[in-house]
């Protein structure tokens, strides 16, 4: 039922007797039952006994009616509709009252409205992160990335302090706020990756990663191969997947987020020989080990490690016309090296055209052999095994005969 304003109550009592104030403008009800000659004072107040008109059994029903004539316990009686005296004018008032326009309601305290308003959802969260995780600690690059991850995250349910969801990052944004921790450490487990506290940092990678990156990581096993990423590259390839680079999402060499590979490491950057005749130089020292071949199936090879274990590099030659090569590689100081070229890299063993390892005194491992118009050969420079001798600084020399 409405709820009568405070307002209400002084005139709730003026029209039980003659009129609210400000409605009668100091005249007598018109059906009050008194005569022309009686007067008031003021609006509303009570006639003196002396003004009483007539037989005193005649009116009074009339003055029971009105409320004139009578003092403030008759009315009192009144107002509660007794023996049915007055019943009439208690029904009228409440009819008023109970259809008393709404707009008389009293409003709903401000905080009520805005919890009853609130909802979690990405604006309300990207906002939040933009205003307290900025500068040194943002974790977006601007709104529109946050948005692209933030739609990739489950609401959680209510609460959630640890989940990989919507609502436990929103809380750490919250902590970050009201100063209740670190700063930079709640802005990370704010952020896309959970930094370990909202779920796991593979968890937040590949929830963001299989979902903007689905060709990429269809039918992976995301979070074993995020396990091996390089220590500290995860938040970059989740940065990656927000800004749709997904090739730089995965653990391949070269991508954004890895070390750039050495020139020269393996086939993919190989050292370039440009023109002929060529003279170059490297050093396997910190090279990696990406290549070597079965035994006997490189040039009727026998005997030796085919490079297992052993780190090499890589030259590349692609030949304009027909002619036969000479390739010769000087190995320096104790570096025991060995020389193989083949026609490509995914299986050497399968693709391998001729090896060289020379034994004892021999000045060179030296390797020639012919190649057609357009074909592309790799010289790879590696060593006989994983030994103290396995790496080092050597010459190539590579010329047309």
């Amino acid at each position: 039922m409405f709820t009568l304003p405070p307002f209400w109550t002084p005139c709730l009592w003026a029209l039980m007797s003659v009129a609210c104030a400000g409605g009668s403008d100091g005249a007598t009800s018109p059906d009050s039952g008194t005569s022309d000659d009686s007067t008031t004072s003021d609006a509303g107040s009570m006639p003196s006994d002396s003004t009483v008109q007539g037989d005193a059994d005649e009116t009074t029903e009339d003055s029971r009616d009105t409320g004139a004539g009578e003092d403030p316990e008759v009315l009192a009686d009144i107002a509660t509709p007794e023996d049915g005296r007055g019943e009439n004018d208690f029904v009228e008032l409440s009819t008023a009252i109970d259809t008393a326009p709404s707009s008389l309601d009293a409003p709903e305290p401000k905080d009520v409205q805005d919890a009853i308003s609130f909802v979690l959802d990405c604006d309300v969260y990207c906002a939040l992160m933009a205003d307290v995780c900025d500068e040194d600690n943002a974790q977006y690059a601007n709104a529109a990335g946050c948005k692209a991850a933030c739609a990739t995250f489950s609401l959680g349910p209510p609460s959630d302090a640890t989940g990989n969801s919507l609502t436990c990052r929103y809380g750490r944004a919250l902590m970050a706020e009201q100063t209740l921790g670190d700063p930079t450490t709640l802005c990370v487990e704010a952020g896309p990756t959970g930094g370990d506290a909202c779920g796991s940092v593979c968890a937040g990678f590949c929830t963001i990663a299989q979902e903007l990156c689905i060709s990429t990581w269809v039918g992976l096993d995301c979070e074993g191969v995020c396990d091996n990423f390089p220590e500290g590259s995860t938040s970059c390839r989740v940065d990656a997947a927000i800004a749709g680079d997904c090739s730089s999402t995965t653990p391949s060499q070269g991508g954004a987020c890895e070390a750039p590979v050495p020139s020269g490491d393996n086939c993919g950057n190989a050292f370039t020989v440009s023109s002929l005749p060529f003279t170059g130089s490297g050093d396997t020292t910190d090279a990696t080990d990406d290549y070597h071949y079965s035994l006997g199936l490189c040039g009727g090879e026998f005997g030796g490690s085919g490079g297992k274990g052993a780190k090499d590099q890589v030259w590349s030659y692609t030949a304009s016309s027909p002619e036969t090569l000479r390739i010769e590689l000087r190995a320096k100081g104790d570096y025991d090296s060995i020389l193989y070229v083949t026609s490509g890299c995914e299986d050497v063993s399968a693709e391998c055209l001729d090896k060289k390892d020379s034994v004892g005194f021999q000045p060179a491992e030296i390797i020639e052999l012919g190649v057609s118009a357009g074909q592309t050969l790799y010289f790879v420079v590696d060593a006989s095994g994983p030994s103290a001798a396995d790496a080092g600084s050597y010459e190539v020399k590579v010329s047309s005969l």
